[in-house]
């Protein structure tokens, strides 16, 4: 189990989706005759997400369209046009009003993944994560993402923390594992001094390291019984929590050898 210390981050009210789920999903809608929205609905989409924070961004979608008998509303997974691995879910009523969106979420978790890899990097340790971030309250509206980062997102924003699946290649430089683990946590925490964060890192065969990030990238959510079916080696349950790693080395090593 999750230290309990950090436990209360597991409950997810954001979900970060990648681009193989919305691949997967729309190629099976088209199965089923259903299209993508229309030019029409995708550009008053693009526009109004435009005029709310500043950036260009391009959309694609699937159900929850105009016109049935409970809806008036279409949802779009969209994604700026210059980072297409941000994509984020959008609700537009018939009148071309933005209902809902999940774009700064969405931004923020993707720098967070993006610099643990480096930070794995750095030890040569080959490391793939999929994130989310948890929030009971509204998150404000960032109309220039280019100035945004994840340091001046955690001072503004009233988040619970973020959540994480870490996997390791076993091929990678692992002979003193829980020592590079401490030191990447160190770093981030360094690097991030508000953030929350609670994880778990496992170790897997090189064999099933690959096939293991790609289905990562194509579930919207990755839990504990994801990994029952790869050759996970071990496991540590890690996290940051008031500027330092919850865990020791020696700890994070003992578990990362006899496995979760």
């Amino acid at each position: 189990m999750v230290d309990e210390k950090w436990s209360n981050v597991t409950s997810l009210n954001v979900r970060v989706r990648k681009v193989g789920i919305i691949l997967i999903i729309l190629s099976l809608l088209n199965l089923i005759g259903c299209s993508a929205i229309d030019k029409d609905t995708a550009s008053q989409m693009t526009t109004a997400l435009q005029e709310k924070y500043g950036e260009e961004f391009k959309c694609d979608s699937i159900g929850n369209r105009f016109g049935t008998a409970t809806n008036d509303t279409v949802t779009g997974y969209c994604y700026p046009s210059n980072e297409p691995e941000v994509l984020f879910t959008a609700v537009m009523d018939k009148d071309g009003n933005l209902v809902e969106d999940t774009f700064i979420p969405s931004y923020v978790t993707d720098i967070l993944e993006k610099a643990i890899v480096e930070e794995f990097q750095s030890q040569e340790i080959v490391a793939h994560v999929n994130a989310v971030l948890s929030t009971n309250d509204e998150i404000a509206v960032v109309s220039l993402t280019n100035d945004l980062t994840l340091n001046n997102f955690l001072t503004e924003q009233p988040i619970s923390g973020f959540t994480a699946h870490i996997i390791i290649d076993e091929s990678s430089n692992v002979e003193k594992l829980g020592t590079s683990i401490h030191d990447v946590y160190s770093k981030l925490s360094e690097k991030y001094p508000q953030i929350v964060l609670g994880s778990y890192v496992r170790l897997l065969s090189n064999s099933d390291f690959s096939k293991c990030a790609n289905e990562m990238d194509q579930n919207p959510t990755v839990s504990k019984t994801f990994f029952k079916d790869y050759d996970v080696k071990g496991e540590a349950i890690v996290g940051i929590l008031d500027g330092k790693p919850t865990k020791e080395i020696n700890e994070i090593q003992n578990e990362i050898k006899i496995g979760g």
